[in-house]
């Protein structure tokens, strides 16, 4: 009982506690990616894109290329391999991309949000791979009323399976 009162006590306080000067990564605007790879493929570079979304179609407002590595299952450093214990599934996550690369020392994309906000009062992401594949995360759209939401952290975090990518759950 009294842990669910402590429970209680500590979501009323994030109910009740203004978030609106919070920074994520890299400031107030920015955002990075954490990836979560269920498969054998390593990717060395992908495409990363930013834009609004007006009557659900998706227009890009802005884009960056990414030359660092998506660990595959089989490539992945062993710190960076997690194995579910109840099915034994294996995923490599990789979350320092943005960091590896130049022009983004502080690990994350401060995103012109102005740009967006021209367009539509909807926003989601794009991301391509150098295989080809690519989701545009339109079922996942963010609406903002003057100020944007990625989360608290300000990571994206994304799965990458056989036959879908999508955001992580």
């Amino acid at each position: 009982m009294l842990k669910k009162l402590m429970y209680l006590l500590i979501a009323i306080s994030f109910v009740n506690c203004d978030l609106s000067g919070f920074s994520g990564p890299g400031g107030e605007e920015g955002v990075g990616w954490k990836f979560y790879n269920y498969t054998d493929i390593e990717y060395t570079s992908y495409k990363f894109y930013v834009g609004a979304v007006k009557e659900n179609n998706f227009i890009a407002t802005d884009s960056i290329d990414i030359n660092t590595t998506i660990y595959s299952i089989n490539t992945a450093p062993e710190e960076n391999i997690y194995t579910d214990l109840s099915t034994g599934v294996k995923r490599a996550v990789s979350g320092d991309g943005l960091k590896k690369s130049n022009g983004f020392p502080d690990g994350s994309w401060n995103i012109d949000y102005g740009k967006i906000a021209e367009i539509s009062e909807e926003y989601t992401f794009k991301l391509k791979l150098p295989d080809g594949r690519e989701k545009i995360f339109i079922e996942d759209k963010m609406v903002f009323k003057n100020e944007f939401n990625i989360g608290l952290s300000g990571i994206l975090q994304i799965n990458i399976k056989q036959n879908i990518i999508e955001f992580k759950d």
